[in-house]
């Protein structure tokens, strides 16, 4: 070999040897930049994580509302009050009279009681409203301690809030409350917590095993093979029984027995009937209680229940014409109103629900047809898995990229 083809041989293996010596100091840094990208991503997963689940836990200090606020202030609007004043006659009046403070509670039971009040329904596939029209001021005071509990906490980071609760899995009746900024597109950091809702939707489970749909299927099972004839017959019976758990109600023994449905809007329906009972007592022990008392003492031992409660009908009729009169919506007949209304959303509600039982039989049916053990309890669980009766909280954070 010459001297030329030696020196080439002599400036490879340098070259290698540089270039495995750079690895090797290279190697750790590159090693730490991942380390120190994971490492972030991780604190900013704990972030969300944390925070989400210290609010939820935490009391909130200071935390009132007017019951019925906003129906009262435009009340007084036209006539001339100004409710923007906080230390006027008026505002003390109606913080005395409607005011509701929430003492040792944590932040996960106020929402929870804030979403379970809301009596949401939809209207649409797309659009729902709010029934309550008590809970306004609520809804608008939980959401301003919200953020500021939040901003407080995330320093420069957004965010975005959410808690809602569906008592039906995939159909927005219930509540939500939302708070923060539109979640963008880029790198966020997700947290999620359940907690138990104030509403016990209690169905007896026993009483299922008797409805005509789950003997018919029982039959069917006992009496056949699974082929295309007892497939449509299974289906048409596990639709019906879907159908009339979550909607429509139940009957057995000629007694009808309420669906999930029912027991919501008989919970929303007592909800708003309570906040009236609650302002019209309210109204009447501020006003007139001391007087009535007085008024005993004067006279001596007067029947004070006779006039308390004749007195409590007047200015509670008083307080429902108003209602009637500034909202339109007759008061005196709530399940007048809201009984044409279920005729209105139970096809809306079908219409969603639909797909997602016509998947739930099919397995049903599949899970029939491989196996006869437990297929009755199987069907019970699906069934019963449909009910929720926990809330969610999300908290998504992101930071700002330029």
């Amino acid at each position: 070999m010459d001297d030329k083809g030696l020196s080439t041989m002599y400036d490879a293996i340098l070259f290698i040897v540089m270039i495995s010596l750079s690895s090797i100091i290279l190697t750790p840094i590159f090693e730490m930049q991942t380390i120190n990208k994971l490492a972030g991503e991780r604190y900013r997963e704990n972030v969300a994580e944390e925070t989400l689940h210290t609010f939820l836990v935490s009391m909130p200090s200071n935390f009132n509302y007017n019951l019925g606020g906003s129906i009262v202030d435009t009340a007084a609007e036209t006539l001339g009050i100004d409710v923007a004043d906080n230390n006027n006659l008026y505002h003390t009046i109606t913080t005395l009279i409607l005011g509701r403070e929430q003492l040792h509670k944590t932040y996960n039971c106020i929402i929870a009681e804030n979403l379970c009040s809301q009596f949401m329904i939809p209207i649409s596939n797309n659009d729902s409203i709010k029934l309550n029209i008590f809970t306004e001021d609520f809804n608008e005071k939980l959401k301003d301690k919200i953020i500021k509990y939040l901003l407080g906490h995330l320093g420069d980071y957004n965010f975005n809030f959410t808690a809602y609760w569906y008592p039906i899995k995939g159909v927005h009746i219930g509540g939500i409350l939302q708070v923060g900024d539109p979640i963008p597109d880029t790198t966020c950091y997700h947290a999620e917590e359940t907690f138990v809702i104030p509403i016990n939707i209690d169905f007896n489970k026993n009483l299922l095993f008797n409805i005509s749909y789950i003997k018919n299927i029982t039959g069917i099972l006992e009496d056949h093979d699974i082929d295309n004839i007892t497939k449509t017959s299974l289906s048409e019976n596990l639709t019906a029984l879907f159908r009339g758990f979550l909607l429509d109600g139940l009957l057995y023994n000629n007694i009808s027995y309420p669906s999930i449905l029912d027991i919501f809007i008989s919970y929303g329906l007592s909800n708003i009937e309570d906040a009236i009972e609650n302002i019209s007592s309210k109204l009447i022990n501020t006003a007139i209680g001391e007087g009535l008392y007085t008024l005993q003492g004067i006279l001596g031992d007067i029947d004070n229940t006779t006039y308390y409660t004749g007195l409590f009908n007047i200015l509670e009729k008083e307080f429902i014409d108003y209602l009637t009169n500034s909202t339109g919506i007759n008061f005196y007949n709530l399940t007048g109103i809201i009984t044409p209304l279920e005729d209105i959303i139970k096809p809306v509600i079908w219409n969603i629900l639909e797909p997602i039982v016509e998947q739930l039989t099919s397995y049903i049916i599949d899970e029939f047809s491989s196996t006869s053990s437990n297929s009755i309890e199987i069907l019970m669980d699906l069934l019963f898995n449909q009910v929720s009766t926990k809330a969610t909280a999300v908290l998504v954070v992101w930071e700002d990229y330029i």
